[in-house]
């Protein structure tokens, strides 16, 4: 059973989505079940091929921020992944990995499923390894001044009690 509640948030970008998914499916061991997609759609571009074809939960959007709040606050899950549309997997991963590490190593808030020594925040942070091939670093003195908000949503993995604290402000 896992531990963590994918959110993927998605605006009329039916084609994106379906390439996401489907790297989902080949990439890694996440269940289409443990996976909420919030999206928009226009008349022209339906979701319903998808919807069919995906046993993901599809959540249309009505306001934004509250449908957020709903899906974080329902999900049974000790952390959350945030995901966009356009967001590709190329290699294999394991959730069920990232949760240990993350259910191990208490003083790690996130775990990127896309950043690394690639990262630069004015200057180049001070990375360290855990457990022989995780890369870490210490984001506590930028805090997201890069992205300019706190949270990296192309493929992050935080914990819930963090997002949830988060979205209460």
């Amino acid at each position: 059973m896992s531990k963590t509640e994918i959110i993927i948030f998605s605006k009329n970008r039916t084609l994106q989505l379906k390439s996401l998914l489907t790297s989902i499916r080949h990439c890694s061991d996440i269940l289409e079940d443990q996976i909420t997609v919030l999206y928009t759609s226009e008349p022209d571009i339906p979701y319903d091929q998808l919807i069919d074809e995906f046993h993901c939960t599809f959540v249309l959007q009505e306001a934004f921020l509250d449908d957020v709040k709903r899906i974080v606050d329902n999900a049974d899950s000790s952390y959350i992944c945030f995901m966009v549309d356009d967001l590709i997997f190329r290699d294999l991963f394991s959730l069920r990995g990232i949760e240990s590490f993350m259910d191990h190593n208490g003083d790690m808030d996130c775990f990127s499923l896309r950043l690394g020594r690639n990262i630069q925040d004015g200057k180049e942070p001070e990375f360290s390894s855990r457990d022989g091939n995780i890369i870490v670093w210490d984001t506590s003195e930028a805090l997201g001044t890069t992205w300019k908000y706190f949270w990296e949503i192309s493929g992050s993995i935080y914990r819930k009690d963090l997002v949830s604290k988060y979205l209460r402000k």
